[in-house]
């Protein structure tokens, strides 16, 4: 049997995790933030072979900080699936007009998207602040912000777009991936302006 295992955290962690495998039993994984990793394997027969998998350079350096060898790590990306999207765009990019009438845009304007969850270490805060300081500056073209998914920030985001008559402000909600790729051709510019913490981001890919 192999066992695979795959942790997307990068902050020193401390504690003990148990983690269930398909097989007959529980390996219990003890991670100390000053020493090794150290496996218990109470009820695994002693020949499995393990192996992680990290899906960037922080990851990796996360296991290797817990002494996880070289020769157990294999790099698996965060990826999406390319031809759907590649796909989408090409069908979308006809429509672009139509498709931004239906959410009450110009053909003319420019349009900025984010796209996540609406937490802090997103920052869409910031970028709503970069939007209000971008538009002071320069009324033409004319350009919509778009702030697509959910999360604990919304409720601030709107009320400051509110409170600031920022009428060129969408806030559309969580988008599928069906629904996202009509978002995509219809936007200019996409902003991540992510904090520490960010892990990847994989509406980049997208």
């Amino acid at each position: 049997d192999l066992i695979i295992l795959t942790v997307q955290s990068y902050p020193t962690v401390g504690g003990n995790w148990t983690v269930q495998f398909n097989t007959t039993g529980t390996a219990t994984l003890t991670i100390n933030p000053y020493n090794s990793t150290q496996w218990s394997n109470d009820s695994l027969d002693k020949d499995l072979k393990f192996l992680t998998v990290y899906c960037g350079e922080e990851n990796k350096k996360f296991y290797q900080f817990y002494g996880v060898p070289n020769n157990k790590l294999f790099f698996a990306p965060y990826a999406v699936d390319n031809e759907r999207f590649m796909a989408a765009s090409r069908s979308l990019i006809a429509h672009r007009k139509s498709l931004r009438e239906r959410q009450g845009i110009s053909e003319d304007a420019m349009v900025i998207l984010f796209a996540g969850k609406l937490i802090q270490k997103k920052r869409p805060m910031d970028l709503l602040y970069a939007y209000e300081l971008l538009t002071a500056e320069h009324q033409s073209p004319t350009t919509y912000m778009l702030f697509v998914g959910d999360g604990e920030l919304r409720p601030e985001l709107e009320r400051y777009a509110r409170d600031h008559r920022m009428s060129h402000v969408k806030f559309l909600g969580f988008k599928n991936q069906t629904e996202i790729p009509e978002i995509y051709a219809i936007s200019d510019i996409l902003a991540l302006p992510s904090g520490a913490g960010e892990t990847w981001g994989l509406v980049v890919n997208e």
